[in-house]
């Protein structure tokens, strides 16, 4: 009994030990919460200046390409419309037929390349442009002869077909090589994701990675921050590109000439898991872009994606943070601010609570599994010491049931180490040898007593008996 209330108060210390130290952890986690909210509701500083950066970035390539001989074929293809059209309403008069192939077109470009004077007044405008926009040393890299002859050439071939095609060959060309030029080991540029050109009306002339697209007469409808261009200001947005589900983060930039607008340039980065995986690494948090209600990528695990779904704060006329707290993650709804559109967009920043929460618990756990480890050890340890001490006291109450029994001859056994249980196993025998009818000598009743008489000698270490 004295040992199971002794395991049983044993057990309750335990309990409260560890009980005392799992509250100790959870109110240690506490700053640490603390902290993970501080960090998240401090983001949008960081994000800020993020997406700053990458505005720069795309308005820098923007314009780099308008400054480059593609805004000088613009300048050049935008004041030179009517007469283009003009050529290409007399040769096709002259010589009726297929636009490509076959002998009307040969006759066609044969007529066109007769026009001395048209060919030479549009390289003589275009080497002008290039020099005002590029300045004379673009001529130590593409010799001035060679490069207006190859413009001929494609000019009288475009002009024998279509208007529309020589917009295109002449801007399509001129795009690749300015930016693969932007793009080398040199200027340490990446390549954009959307590199498009329009002409002074919005219409899609070329993309840099569509060599089959062109005269997309409805592009402006669908990017109308090309619009906003013409206004000779550099206009930015997050757009959709024709409808899909690809969103791209897009700067345009116009070509301006002697203050009339010639066309713009489209540059665009798209929001797609290598945007979101650069965007986590740089900011150090979870990264998702919402339109609206819909998610557009996001960095998070499939449940925490569902988790920022449900608690998409609603639209306000005035943009506003919002800040989210849940068991599983600390949130902030940042609302995307001067974009042309005015769309509904939204970058989340988020932390999850996970890492902090798995310290904690493992710690909480092991604390648990300490105690009852200990419970188990020490109650051990005391069922040993109980068995180890009461063993004596077994043979001796064995003992004593033989001699009740009515077995004489029984003797206790006396060859224990323990002092104790030694001398109680010889008094029980001296006991059990009167019980035989045996007797005692006064010596050594003397000497069992401790009694010890006058003039006896005292052994050292002893107290004089007292009679």
């Amino acid at each position: 009994m004295f040992h199971m209330l002794l395991s049983l108060l044993f057990l309750v210390v335990a309990a409260v030990g560890a009980l005392g130290v799992h509250m100790g952890v959870e109110k240690a986690a506490q700053p640490l919460e603390q902290r993970l909210d501080a960090e998240v509701q401090g983001s949008t500083q960081a994000y800020s200046r993020s997406r700053r950066l990458r505005d720069l970035t795309l308005a820098d390539f923007a314009q780099g390409v308008a400054q480059s001989e593609v805004g000088a074929y613009l300048d050049v293809l935008s004041s030179e419309r009517a007469r283009m059209l003009d050529i290409e309403a007399k040769a096709y008069a002259a010589h009726p037929g297929a636009p490509e192939g076959g002998p009307a077109y040969d006759e066609r470009k044969g007529w066109v390349s007769a026009q001395t004077e048209y060919l030479d007044a549009m390289s003589q405008k275009l080497a002008e442009r290039i020099e005002r926009r590029v300045g004379p040393s673009f001529w130590t890299t593409h010799p001035r002869d060679a490069f207006l002859e190859k413009f001929r050439d494609t000019l009288t071939a475009c002009s024998a077909t279509a208007v529309s095609n020589c917009f295109f060959r002449l801007t399509f060309y001129p795009l690749e090589d300015v930016v693969r030029r932007l793009t080398n080991d040199d200027n340490k540029r990446s390549k954009p994701d959307m590199v498009v050109v329009t002409d002074d009306r919005g219409t899609g002339l070329a993309d840099v990675d569509q060599p089959k697209w062109s005269d997309d007469t409805r592009f402006s409808e669908r990017y109308p921050l090309i619009r906003k261009a013409r206004e000779g200001v550099i206009a930015r947005d997050v757009v959709q590109r024709d409808g899909g589900n690809s969103y791209y983060f897009v700067v345009a930039a116009p070509v301006m000439a002697a203050g009339s607008f010639s066309g713009g340039v489209l540059v665009g980065m798209e929001i797609d898991d290598g945007f979101i995986r650069e965007e986590k690494a740089a900011l150090g948090f979870e990264v998702s872009y919402l339109d609206g209600q819909k998610l557009v990528r996001s960095s998070l695990p499939k449940d925490e994606q569902q988790e920022i779904l449900h608690n998409v704060p609603p639209r306000s006329e005035e943009a506003k943070v919002s800040f989210l707290d849940t068991e599983q993650m600390a949130a902030q709804f940042i609302p995307i601010t001067g974009i042309y559109s005015a769309g509904d967009i939204k970058v989340v920043l988020s932390r999850l609570r996970e890492p902090i929460q798995h310290v904690t618990s493992t710690i909480e756990t092991y604390v648990w599994l300490y105690a009852v480890l200990m419970f188990l050890v020490v109650g051990g340890l005391l069922f040993w010491m109980r068995r180890a001490q009461t063993r004596p006291l077994v043979a001796l109450d064995s003992g004593l049931h033989e001699v009740m029994g009515g077995n004489q001859d029984y003797e206790f056994d006396s060859g224990s180490s323990d002092p104790l249980w030694k001398s109680f196993a010889g008094s029980l025998n001296r006991m059990v040898g009167l019980l035989r009818g045996g007797s005692i000598e006064e010596d050594e009743l003397d000497a069992y007593l401790g009694v010890h008489h006058a003039g006896d000698p005292v052994e050292p270490g002893t107290d004089k008996g007292e009679g």
